[in-house]
Protein backbone atom coordinates (compact mmCIF):
# COMPACT_ATOMS: atom_id res chain seq x y z
CA UNK A 1 0.00 0.00 0.00
CA UNK A 2 1.39 3.51 -1.06
CA UNK A 3 0.37 6.71 1.26
CA UNK A 4 -1.44 9.52 0.64
CA UNK A 5 0.37 12.86 1.92
CA UNK A 6 0.56 16.70 0.93
CA UNK A 7 2.86 18.63 -0.94
CA UNK A 8 4.85 19.59 2.12
CA UNK A 9 4.63 15.64 3.46
CA UNK A 10 6.38 15.00 -0.02
CA UNK A 11 9.25 17.32 0.62
CA UNK A 12 9.79 16.42 3.92
CA UNK A 13 10.00 12.52 3.21
CA UNK A 14 12.18 13.62 0.09
CA UNK A 15 14.47 14.93 2.55
CA UNK A 16 14.16 12.38 5.01
CA UNK A 17 14.91 9.71 2.06
CA UNK A 18 18.11 11.64 1.03
CA UNK A 19 19.18 11.69 5.22
CA UNK A 20 19.00 8.09 5.02
CA UNK A 21 21.03 7.80 2.24
CA UNK A 22 18.43 7.59 -1.19
CA UNK A 23 20.16 10.41 -2.51
CA UNK A 24 17.65 12.86 -4.88
CA UNK A 25 19.70 11.49 -7.86
CA UNK A 26 18.91 7.88 -7.05
CA UNK A 27 15.24 9.02 -6.76
CA UNK A 28 15.43 11.35 -10.25
CA UNK A 29 16.72 8.56 -11.67
CA UNK A 30 13.95 5.80 -10.72
CA UNK A 31 11.67 8.41 -11.53
CA UNK A 32 12.96 8.60 -14.93
CA UNK A 33 13.35 5.23 -15.81
CA UNK A 34 9.34 4.83 -14.37
CA UNK A 35 8.47 7.11 -17.00
CA UNK A 36 10.42 6.00 -19.40
CA UNK A 37 8.20 2.74 -19.14
CA UNK A 38 5.11 4.62 -19.25
CA UNK A 39 5.81 5.84 -22.72
CA UNK A 40 7.23 2.52 -23.94
CA UNK A 41 3.61 1.56 -22.60
CA UNK A 42 1.56 3.85 -24.47
CA UNK A 43 3.50 3.78 -27.45
CA UNK A 44 4.54 -0.08 -27.80
CA UNK A 45 5.64 0.81 -31.43
CA UNK A 46 7.44 3.72 -30.84
CA UNK A 47 6.74 6.96 -32.16
CA UNK A 48 7.37 10.81 -31.73
CA UNK A 49 7.27 12.00 -28.18
CA UNK A 50 6.97 15.54 -27.52
CA UNK A 51 8.28 16.42 -23.48
CA UNK A 52 7.52 19.82 -22.37
CA UNK A 53 9.87 21.04 -19.92
CA UNK A 54 10.07 22.61 -16.66
CA UNK A 55 12.63 23.74 -14.86
CA UNK A 56 12.46 21.60 -11.75
CA UNK A 57 12.64 18.12 -10.31
CA UNK A 58 9.18 17.44 -12.44
CA UNK A 59 11.27 19.09 -15.68
CA UNK A 60 14.34 16.97 -14.46
CA UNK A 61 12.17 13.58 -15.12
CA UNK A 62 11.24 13.96 -18.18
CA UNK A 63 14.68 15.37 -19.05
CA UNK A 64 15.63 11.68 -17.50
CA UNK A 65 13.34 9.72 -19.53
CA UNK A 66 14.26 11.40 -22.02
CA UNK A 67 18.17 9.83 -21.76
CA UNK A 68 16.80 6.70 -21.42
CA UNK A 69 15.06 6.62 -24.82
CA UNK A 70 17.06 8.52 -26.74
CA UNK A 71 18.65 5.72 -28.46
CA UNK A 72 15.53 3.76 -29.18
CA UNK A 73 12.92 3.73 -31.84
CA UNK A 74 11.79 7.22 -30.23
CA UNK A 75 11.99 10.33 -31.82
CA UNK A 76 12.33 12.95 -28.70
CA UNK A 77 11.30 16.40 -29.08
CA UNK A 78 12.33 18.80 -25.93
CA UNK A 79 10.01 22.20 -25.63
CA UNK A 80 11.74 23.85 -22.79
CA UNK A 81 9.52 26.34 -21.07
CA UNK A 82 13.07 28.01 -20.17
CA UNK A 83 16.45 27.62 -21.92
CA UNK A 84 17.73 24.36 -21.24
CA UNK A 85 21.89 24.57 -20.98
CA UNK A 86 23.57 21.10 -20.80
CA UNK A 87 25.82 22.25 -17.43
CA UNK A 88 22.40 22.38 -15.76
CA UNK A 89 20.96 19.09 -16.33
CA UNK A 90 19.89 17.10 -13.54
CA UNK A 91 23.04 14.69 -12.66
CA UNK A 92 20.51 12.36 -13.60
CA UNK A 93 20.40 13.53 -17.01
CA UNK A 94 23.81 13.74 -17.50
CA UNK A 95 24.59 11.92 -20.93
CA UNK A 96 21.19 13.41 -22.58
CA UNK A 97 22.43 13.93 -26.26
CA UNK A 98 19.43 14.74 -28.69
CA UNK A 99 20.22 16.91 -32.16
CA UNK A 100 19.79 20.32 -32.03
CA UNK A 101 16.50 20.48 -34.12
CA UNK A 102 15.14 18.50 -31.17
CA UNK A 103 15.78 20.69 -29.09
CA UNK A 104 13.80 24.45 -28.47
CA UNK A 105 12.47 26.50 -25.54
CA UNK A 106 9.79 29.43 -25.43
CA UNK A 107 12.17 32.14 -26.01
CA UNK A 108 13.18 31.27 -29.01
CA UNK A 109 10.07 30.65 -30.51
CA UNK A 110 7.66 33.81 -29.96
CA UNK A 111 5.46 33.18 -32.01
CA UNK A 112 4.64 29.48 -30.83
CA UNK A 113 5.41 28.03 -34.07
CA UNK A 114 7.72 25.55 -33.66
CA UNK A 115 5.45 24.36 -30.17
CA UNK A 116 2.09 24.28 -32.92
CA UNK A 117 3.97 22.32 -35.27
CA UNK A 118 5.93 20.00 -32.76
CA UNK A 119 2.35 19.36 -31.09
CA UNK A 120 0.20 18.77 -34.09
CA UNK A 121 2.64 16.10 -35.30
CA UNK A 122 3.47 14.27 -32.07
CA UNK A 123 2.02 10.77 -30.53
CA UNK A 124 2.12 11.25 -27.30
CA UNK A 125 3.17 14.38 -25.17
CA UNK A 126 4.98 13.91 -21.65
CA UNK A 127 3.48 17.27 -19.54
CA UNK A 128 6.75 17.59 -17.14
CA UNK A 129 6.14 21.19 -16.78
CA UNK A 130 5.26 21.99 -13.12
CA UNK A 131 5.04 19.06 -11.28
CA UNK A 132 3.12 19.23 -7.35
CA UNK A 133 5.06 22.65 -6.66
CA UNK A 134 2.35 24.32 -8.91
CA UNK A 135 0.83 27.70 -7.09
CA UNK A 136 -2.87 28.80 -8.93
CA UNK A 137 -3.20 30.65 -11.13
CA UNK A 138 -0.17 29.88 -13.76
CA UNK A 139 1.57 32.66 -14.72
CA UNK A 140 0.82 33.99 -17.46
CA UNK A 141 3.27 32.89 -20.12
CA UNK A 142 2.92 29.37 -18.80
CA UNK A 143 -0.93 29.43 -19.64
CA UNK A 144 -0.42 30.94 -23.11
CA UNK A 145 2.18 27.59 -23.57
CA UNK A 146 -0.26 25.44 -22.55
CA UNK A 147 -3.38 27.16 -24.63
CA UNK A 148 -1.15 26.42 -27.53
CA UNK A 149 -0.54 22.79 -27.14
CA UNK A 150 -4.22 22.39 -26.08
CA UNK A 151 -5.45 24.31 -29.28
CA UNK A 152 -2.97 21.93 -31.74
CA UNK A 153 -2.82 19.01 -29.82
CA UNK A 154 -4.77 16.27 -31.86
CA UNK A 155 -7.56 14.43 -29.75
CA UNK A 156 -6.44 10.89 -30.62
CA UNK A 157 -2.87 12.26 -28.37
CA UNK A 158 -2.43 10.81 -25.37
CA UNK A 159 -0.97 12.92 -22.52
CA UNK A 160 0.93 11.79 -19.74
CA UNK A 161 1.59 14.05 -17.01
CA UNK A 162 4.39 13.47 -14.39
CA UNK A 163 3.74 13.29 -11.03
CA UNK A 164 0.79 15.60 -11.42
CA UNK A 165 -0.93 17.81 -14.36
CA UNK A 166 0.46 20.86 -14.52
CA UNK A 167 -1.83 23.48 -13.62
CA UNK A 168 -3.61 21.45 -10.73
CA UNK A 169 -2.33 22.28 -6.92
CA UNK A 170 -1.53 18.68 -5.70
CA UNK A 171 -3.00 19.50 -2.11
CA UNK A 172 -6.37 21.09 -2.90
CA UNK A 173 -6.99 19.36 -6.34
CA UNK A 174 -8.07 23.02 -7.80
CA UNK A 175 -6.50 23.87 -11.01
CA UNK A 176 -6.49 26.26 -13.35
CA UNK A 177 -8.39 26.45 -16.43
CA UNK A 178 -5.63 26.32 -18.77
CA UNK A 179 -4.56 22.76 -16.78
CA UNK A 180 -4.11 20.27 -19.92
CA UNK A 181 -6.04 16.88 -18.80
CA UNK A 182 -3.60 14.11 -18.82
CA UNK A 183 -4.51 10.48 -20.07
CA UNK A 184 -2.39 9.28 -17.77
CA UNK A 185 -1.03 11.01 -14.45
CA UNK A 186 2.01 8.48 -13.44
CA UNK A 187 2.81 9.90 -9.83
CA UNK A 188 5.74 9.20 -7.47
CA UNK A 189 6.86 8.09 -4.28
CA UNK A 190 3.74 8.87 -2.98
CA UNK A 191 0.02 9.57 -3.98
CA UNK A 192 -0.78 13.65 -2.98
CA UNK A 193 -3.96 14.43 -1.77
CA UNK A 194 -5.03 16.82 -4.74
CA UNK A 195 -5.17 13.89 -7.08
CA UNK A 196 -8.22 12.64 -5.19
CA UNK A 197 -10.79 15.37 -5.45
CA UNK A 198 -13.85 14.53 -7.15
CA UNK A 199 -13.34 17.35 -9.11
CA UNK A 200 -9.69 16.90 -10.58
CA UNK A 201 -10.58 13.24 -12.22
CA UNK A 202 -11.75 14.98 -15.58
CA UNK A 203 -7.72 16.07 -15.49
CA UNK A 204 -5.87 13.45 -13.53
CA UNK A 205 -7.29 10.76 -16.12
CA UNK A 206 -5.91 7.53 -15.69
CA UNK A 207 -3.80 7.20 -12.06
CA UNK A 208 -0.52 5.13 -11.57
CA UNK A 209 2.19 5.11 -9.26
CA UNK A 210 5.82 4.21 -9.83
CA UNK A 211 8.21 3.63 -6.28
CA UNK A 212 11.30 6.32 -6.19
CA UNK A 213 12.89 3.44 -3.60
CA UNK A 214 12.64 4.64 -0.15
CA UNK A 215 9.02 3.08 0.19
CA UNK A 216 10.75 0.24 2.45
CA UNK A 217 13.16 2.51 4.33
CA UNK A 218 10.78 5.27 5.89
CA UNK A 219 8.17 3.93 8.45
CA UNK A 220 4.31 4.26 8.71
CA UNK A 221 3.35 6.88 11.08
CA UNK A 222 -0.16 8.27 12.12
CA UNK A 223 0.62 10.89 10.73
CA UNK A 224 -0.46 9.25 7.04
CA UNK A 225 -3.61 7.59 8.31
CA UNK A 226 -4.58 7.36 4.21
CA UNK A 227 -3.62 5.16 1.26
CA UNK A 228 -4.21 3.56 -1.53
CA UNK A 229 -3.93 -0.60 -2.33
CA UNK A 230 -3.04 -2.10 -5.20
CA UNK A 231 -4.01 -5.60 -6.47
CA UNK A 232 -1.63 -7.52 -4.58
CA UNK A 233 -2.76 -5.66 -1.57
CA UNK A 234 -6.04 -7.19 -2.36
CA UNK A 235 -4.70 -10.52 -2.82
CA UNK A 236 -2.88 -10.52 -0.34
CA UNK A 237 -5.95 -9.78 2.19
CA UNK A 238 -8.71 -12.51 0.95
CA UNK A 239 -8.65 -15.78 2.51
CA UNK A 240 -7.26 -19.03 0.61
CA UNK A 241 -9.02 -22.09 -0.63
CA UNK A 242 -7.91 -25.37 -0.17
CA UNK A 243 -8.58 -27.75 -2.25
CA UNK A 244 -10.29 -30.00 0.85
CA UNK A 245 -12.73 -26.85 1.60
CA UNK A 246 -16.56 -27.49 1.66
CA UNK A 247 -18.86 -25.07 0.79
CA UNK A 248 -19.34 -24.01 4.54
CA UNK A 249 -16.10 -22.83 4.87
CA UNK A 250 -16.68 -19.67 2.57
CA UNK A 251 -19.28 -18.93 4.85
CA UNK A 252 -23.23 -18.33 3.95
CA UNK A 253 -24.15 -14.66 2.81
CA UNK A 254 -27.95 -13.99 3.97
CA UNK A 255 -29.45 -11.36 1.60
CA UNK A 256 -32.53 -9.43 2.21
CA UNK A 257 -33.09 -7.82 -0.74
CA UNK A 258 -35.67 -6.77 -3.51
CA UNK A 259 -39.15 -5.85 -3.91
CA UNK A 260 -41.39 -6.29 -6.78
CA UNK A 261 -40.31 -3.20 -8.40
CA UNK A 262 -36.56 -3.92 -7.84
CA UNK A 263 -36.13 -7.33 -8.38
CA UNK A 264 -33.13 -7.12 -10.11
CA UNK A 265 -31.10 -5.19 -7.02
CA UNK A 266 -31.80 -9.11 -5.14
CA UNK A 267 -30.41 -10.98 -8.74
CA UNK A 268 -27.06 -8.90 -8.77
CA UNK A 269 -26.38 -8.44 -5.14
CA UNK A 270 -26.88 -12.21 -4.82
CA UNK A 271 -25.12 -13.00 -7.45
CA UNK A 272 -21.69 -10.96 -6.48
CA UNK A 273 -21.84 -12.67 -3.11
CA UNK A 274 -21.43 -16.13 -5.00
CA UNK A 275 -18.81 -14.10 -7.71
CA UNK A 276 -16.89 -13.08 -4.65
CA UNK A 277 -16.36 -16.72 -3.32
CA UNK A 278 -19.65 -16.62 -0.66
CA UNK A 279 -19.52 -20.55 -0.24
CA UNK A 280 -23.68 -20.41 0.28
CA UNK A 281 -26.20 -17.51 -0.52
CA UNK A 282 -29.43 -17.41 0.49
CA UNK A 283 -31.94 -14.93 -0.84
CA UNK A 284 -34.15 -13.57 1.49
CA UNK A 285 -36.76 -11.99 -0.42
CA UNK A 286 -40.60 -12.18 -1.61
CA UNK A 287 -42.33 -15.51 -2.96
CA UNK A 288 -42.99 -13.61 -6.21
CA UNK A 289 -39.45 -12.72 -6.84
CA UNK A 290 -38.34 -16.74 -6.15
CA UNK A 291 -40.77 -17.81 -9.14
CA UNK A 292 -38.68 -15.18 -11.36
CA UNK A 293 -35.31 -15.26 -10.63
CA UNK A 294 -34.76 -19.24 -9.56
CA UNK A 295 -33.62 -19.87 -13.29
CA UNK A 296 -31.22 -17.18 -13.26
CA UNK A 297 -29.62 -17.55 -9.93
CA UNK A 298 -30.04 -21.37 -9.26
CA UNK A 299 -27.51 -21.91 -6.93
CA UNK A 300 -29.03 -20.04 -3.99
CA UNK A 301 -31.26 -20.91 -1.57
CA UNK A 302 -34.68 -19.22 -0.69
CA UNK A 303 -35.90 -17.89 2.43
CA UNK A 304 -39.46 -16.41 1.75
CA UNK A 305 -40.50 -13.13 3.67
CA UNK A 306 -43.65 -11.86 4.10
CA UNK A 307 -44.66 -8.53 2.03
CA UNK A 308 -47.06 -5.91 1.82
CA UNK A 309 -48.14 -4.00 -1.24
CA UNK A 310 -44.50 -5.30 -3.18
CA UNK A 311 -42.74 -4.69 -0.38
CA UNK A 312 -41.44 -6.69 2.12
CA UNK A 313 -42.63 -5.65 5.56
CA UNK A 314 -41.87 -5.70 9.72
CA UNK A 315 -43.31 -9.30 10.21
CA UNK A 316 -40.19 -10.43 8.47
CA UNK A 317 -37.84 -9.84 10.94
CA UNK A 318 -38.88 -12.22 13.20
CA UNK A 319 -37.59 -15.21 10.05
CA UNK A 320 -34.39 -13.74 9.32
CA UNK A 321 -33.63 -13.56 13.13
CA UNK A 322 -34.56 -17.35 12.90
CA UNK A 323 -31.71 -17.66 10.21
CA UNK A 324 -28.98 -15.38 12.24
CA UNK A 325 -27.10 -18.70 13.62
CA UNK A 326 -26.59 -20.02 9.96
CA UNK A 327 -25.46 -16.82 8.62
CA UNK A 328 -21.85 -15.63 8.58
CA UNK A 329 -23.07 -12.07 6.97
CA UNK A 330 -26.02 -10.25 6.23
CA UNK A 331 -27.44 -7.55 3.82
CA UNK A 332 -30.00 -5.39 4.01
CA UNK A 333 -31.64 -2.32 1.72
CA UNK A 334 -30.68 -3.58 -1.88
CA UNK A 335 -33.95 -3.07 -3.67
CA UNK A 336 -36.23 -2.25 -0.92
CA UNK A 337 -37.47 0.82 -1.77
CA UNK A 338 -38.43 3.64 0.95
CA UNK A 339 -42.05 2.27 2.20
CA UNK A 340 -43.50 2.21 5.71
CA UNK A 341 -43.10 -1.54 5.61
CA UNK A 342 -39.14 -1.88 4.61
CA UNK A 343 -38.79 1.01 7.36
CA UNK A 344 -40.64 -1.09 10.17
CA UNK A 345 -38.80 -4.02 9.01
CA UNK A 346 -35.43 -2.33 9.49
CA UNK A 347 -36.76 -0.92 12.94
CA UNK A 348 -37.55 -4.83 13.55
CA UNK A 349 -34.46 -5.60 13.19
CA UNK A 350 -32.38 -3.06 15.24
CA UNK A 351 -34.45 -3.00 17.95
CA UNK A 352 -32.86 -2.77 21.01
CA UNK A 353 -34.12 -5.88 22.50
CA UNK A 354 -33.13 -7.77 19.15
CA UNK A 355 -30.77 -10.10 18.34
CA UNK A 356 -27.71 -9.53 17.75
CA UNK A 357 -27.27 -9.31 14.10
CA UNK A 358 -24.42 -11.44 12.25
CA UNK A 359 -21.73 -8.81 10.17
CA UNK A 360 -24.10 -7.02 8.54
CA UNK A 361 -23.68 -4.51 4.88
CA UNK A 362 -26.53 -1.98 4.83
CA UNK A 363 -26.79 -0.37 1.09
CA UNK A 364 -29.32 1.62 -0.69
CA UNK A 365 -32.67 2.22 0.66
CA UNK A 366 -31.75 0.80 4.09
CA UNK A 367 -29.31 3.23 4.26
CA UNK A 368 -31.76 6.60 3.73
CA UNK A 369 -34.37 4.44 6.17
CA UNK A 370 -32.21 4.45 8.66
CA UNK A 371 -31.04 7.70 8.43
CA UNK A 372 -34.56 8.64 9.56
CA UNK A 373 -34.37 6.33 12.43
CA UNK A 374 -31.82 7.60 14.58
CA UNK A 375 -32.96 5.48 17.90
CA UNK A 376 -31.77 2.16 15.86
CA UNK A 377 -27.75 3.75 14.98
CA UNK A 378 -26.56 2.01 18.60
CA UNK A 379 -28.23 -1.17 17.62
CA UNK A 380 -25.40 -1.77 14.44
CA UNK A 381 -23.50 -4.80 14.58
CA UNK A 382 -20.17 -3.98 15.18
CA UNK A 383 -18.51 -5.48 12.17
CA UNK A 384 -21.23 -2.62 10.02
CA UNK A 385 -20.47 -1.52 6.43
CA UNK A 386 -22.46 1.03 5.30
CA UNK A 387 -22.26 2.06 1.41
CA UNK A 388 -23.69 5.26 0.51
CA UNK A 389 -23.12 7.16 -2.22
CA UNK A 390 -22.92 10.98 -1.84
CA UNK A 391 -26.89 11.88 -2.30
CA UNK A 392 -27.39 8.99 0.45
CA UNK A 393 -24.50 10.01 2.71
CA UNK A 394 -26.55 13.57 2.75
CA UNK A 395 -29.08 11.92 4.44
CA UNK A 396 -27.08 10.05 6.65
CA UNK A 397 -24.99 13.10 8.03
CA UNK A 398 -27.34 15.64 6.87
CA UNK A 399 -24.48 17.55 5.03
CA UNK A 400 -25.11 19.10 1.71
CA UNK A 401 -24.32 17.01 -1.11
CA UNK A 402 -21.79 19.60 -2.69
CA UNK A 403 -19.68 20.18 0.99
CA UNK A 404 -19.69 16.63 0.27
CA UNK A 405 -17.59 15.68 -2.57
CA UNK A 406 -15.23 18.65 -1.57
CA UNK A 407 -13.96 17.55 1.82
CA UNK A 408 -14.95 13.69 1.21
CA UNK A 409 -12.16 12.00 3.21
CA UNK A 410 -12.34 14.31 6.18
CA UNK A 411 -16.62 13.86 6.16
CA UNK A 412 -16.36 10.04 5.31
CA UNK A 413 -13.35 9.89 8.46
CA UNK A 414 -15.41 11.73 10.84
CA UNK A 415 -18.63 9.99 10.27
CA UNK A 416 -16.87 6.27 10.50
CA UNK A 417 -15.13 6.98 13.75
CA UNK A 418 -18.40 8.94 15.50
CA UNK A 419 -20.91 5.96 14.52
CA UNK A 420 -18.15 3.23 14.68
CA UNK A 421 -18.98 1.85 11.26
CA UNK A 422 -17.05 1.41 8.52
CA UNK A 423 -18.10 3.47 5.44
CA UNK A 424 -17.09 3.29 2.14
CA UNK A 425 -18.57 6.50 0.12
CA UNK A 426 -18.93 5.74 -3.38
CA UNK A 427 -17.63 8.30 -6.52
CA UNK A 428 -14.54 8.62 -8.24
CA UNK A 429 -11.88 8.04 -5.98
CA UNK A 430 -14.00 5.79 -3.57
CA UNK A 431 -12.84 6.41 0.27
CA UNK A 432 -13.50 3.49 2.54
CA UNK A 433 -13.01 4.67 6.40
CA UNK A 434 -12.49 3.07 9.65
CA UNK A 435 -13.63 3.33 12.72
CA UNK A 436 -10.32 4.19 13.58
CA UNK A 437 -9.11 6.33 11.81
CA UNK A 438 -7.28 4.91 9.13
CA UNK A 439 -8.46 5.09 5.37
CA UNK A 440 -8.23 3.91 1.84
CA UNK A 441 -8.82 5.68 -1.09
CA UNK A 442 -9.16 3.88 -4.05
CA UNK A 443 -7.17 5.20 -7.66
CA UNK A 444 -9.91 4.73 -9.76
CA UNK A 445 -12.90 7.13 -11.47
CA UNK A 446 -14.98 6.41 -14.03
CA UNK A 447 -17.92 6.48 -15.72
CA UNK A 448 -18.07 2.07 -16.42
CA UNK A 449 -19.52 2.32 -12.67
CA UNK A 450 -21.92 5.44 -13.14
CA UNK A 451 -25.10 2.94 -14.15
CA UNK A 452 -27.69 1.10 -12.06
CA UNK A 453 -26.84 -1.64 -10.46
CA UNK A 454 -23.46 -1.50 -10.26
CA UNK A 455 -24.17 -0.60 -6.02
CA UNK A 456 -25.67 -3.49 -5.48
CA UNK A 457 -23.47 -5.24 -7.01
CA UNK A 458 -20.67 -4.27 -4.75
CA UNK A 459 -22.85 -4.48 -1.98
CA UNK A 460 -23.18 -7.87 -2.34
CA UNK A 461 -19.15 -8.57 -3.00
CA UNK A 462 -18.68 -7.07 0.42
CA UNK A 463 -21.00 -9.08 2.10
CA UNK A 464 -19.42 -12.37 0.10
CA UNK A 465 -16.60 -11.35 1.84
CA UNK A 466 -17.81 -10.62 5.22
CA UNK A 467 -19.03 -14.29 5.21
CA UNK A 468 -15.47 -15.74 4.12
CA UNK A 469 -14.53 -14.35 7.52
CA UNK A 470 -13.04 -11.14 6.48
CA UNK A 471 -13.53 -8.26 9.09
CA UNK A 472 -15.26 -5.55 7.94
CA UNK A 473 -13.09 -3.16 7.12
CA UNK A 474 -11.04 -5.29 5.14
CA UNK A 475 -14.26 -6.90 3.21
CA UNK A 476 -15.28 -3.12 2.23
CA UNK A 477 -12.06 -1.59 1.14
CA UNK A 478 -11.21 -5.40 -0.46
CA UNK A 479 -14.59 -5.60 -2.10
CA UNK A 480 -14.53 -2.09 -3.59
CA UNK A 481 -10.93 -2.39 -5.23
CA UNK A 482 -12.23 -5.63 -6.88
CA UNK A 483 -15.35 -3.84 -7.86
CA UNK A 484 -13.95 -1.03 -9.67
CA UNK A 485 -11.32 -3.40 -11.17
CA UNK A 486 -14.06 -5.21 -12.81
CA UNK A 487 -15.79 -2.08 -13.93
CA UNK A 488 -12.84 -1.13 -15.85
CA UNK A 489 -11.92 -4.61 -17.79
CA UNK A 490 -16.05 -4.87 -18.99
CA UNK A 491 -15.26 -0.59 -19.98
CA UNK A 492 -12.29 -2.54 -21.72
CA UNK A 493 -14.11 -5.57 -22.79
CA UNK A 494 -16.90 -3.64 -24.51
CA UNK A 495 -14.40 -0.77 -25.91
CA UNK A 496 -16.14 2.14 -23.87
CA UNK A 497 -18.06 3.07 -20.44
CA UNK A 498 -21.47 3.41 -21.98
CA UNK A 499 -22.41 -0.08 -23.11
CA UNK A 500 -21.04 -1.47 -19.62
CA UNK A 501 -24.20 -3.04 -17.87
CA UNK A 502 -24.17 -3.80 -13.91
CA UNK A 503 -23.95 -7.25 -14.53
CA UNK A 504 -20.87 -7.27 -16.93
CA UNK A 505 -19.02 -6.49 -13.59
CA UNK A 506 -20.08 -10.30 -12.58
CA UNK A 507 -18.84 -11.57 -15.75
CA UNK A 508 -15.14 -9.49 -15.80
CA UNK A 509 -15.04 -10.41 -12.03
CA UNK A 510 -12.98 -13.74 -12.46
CA UNK A 511 -10.57 -12.50 -14.53
CA UNK A 512 -10.19 -9.60 -12.27
CA UNK A 513 -9.76 -12.21 -9.45
CA UNK A 514 -6.97 -14.17 -11.30
CA UNK A 515 -4.91 -11.30 -12.61
CA UNK A 516 -1.49 -11.54 -10.65
CA UNK A 517 -1.12 -8.18 -8.53
CA UNK A 518 1.70 -5.82 -8.65
CA UNK A 519 3.98 -4.48 -6.08
CA UNK A 520 6.34 -1.59 -7.34
CA UNK A 521 4.44 -0.31 -10.44
CA UNK A 522 0.90 0.27 -10.59
CA UNK A 523 -0.72 -1.37 -13.54
CA UNK A 524 -3.97 -0.01 -13.76
CA UNK A 525 -6.16 -0.93 -16.63
CA UNK A 526 -7.97 2.11 -18.48
CA UNK A 527 -9.63 4.51 -17.23
CA UNK A 528 -11.74 5.67 -21.02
Amino acid sequence: MQKIVSVQQMRDLEVEADFAGISYTSMMTLAGQALAREIQRLLPAGGRVLLLIGTGNNGGDGLTAAKFLQNSEYEILLYGAQTLYEEKLPTAAKGLRLPSHAVTWASQDAQWQTLQNWAQTADLLVDALLGIGAKLPLRPHLAELIGVVRAHLPQRVPVLAVDCPSGLDCDSGLFDPATLPATTTLTFGAYKTGLFQSNSADVVGELKFASIGWQAQIPDRTGFPRSVPDLADVQACLPTRSRTAHKGTFGTTLAAVGSQAYGGAALLASSAAYRVGSGLVTLASLPYLQAHLLTHLPEATWLSLPESAGYLNGDGAERLQAYFPKADSLLLGCGWGQSAHTAQLLQNLLAPDAPSLPPTVLDADALRLLADAPACWQNLPSQCVLTPHAGEMSALCGRPIAEIQAHRWEIASQFAQEKQVVLVLKGAYTVIANVDGRGMTLPFASAALARAGTGDVLAGMIAGLLAQGLPAYAAAWCGAYLHARAGLLAAQQHGQTASVLARDLLTALPAVLATPGTDEFYAALPAH
